[in-house]
């Protein structure tokens, strides 16, 4: 399931990828549970359901993918959802 979830990730950052070149952009700051949700092939970034913003967000560089959340929702968002092993890394 890892390589499969992988394998959609890389598709979706070839896009952003292209789409960060055509606007001279550094990076892609994705906040938004259903934009966390797309880019991470399925992952929940939500603690509550009163905001459609999670409590991780996703940014986007040429060079890497970075998951940033607070210390209390790091490793949960992190590790519990798989993000350790699909090449992202850990800002807190």
């Amino acid at each position: 399931a890892t390589a499969k979830r992988l394998d959609e990730i890389l598709i979706k950052q070839q896009r952003l990828d292209k789409l960060m070149l055509e606007k001279g952009l550094g990076g892609i700051l994705l906040k938004k549970q259903a934009s966390f949700s797309w880019f991470t092939a399925g992952g929940l970034n939500i603690v509550g359901t009163a905001t459609d913003t999670g409590a991780a967000s996703i940014l986007i560089t040429p060079q890497f993918r970075y998951v940033i959340a607070n210390k209390s929702e790091a490793d949960r968002v992190y590790y519990e959802e798989g993000l350790a092993d699909l090449g992202f890394k850990l800002l807190e």
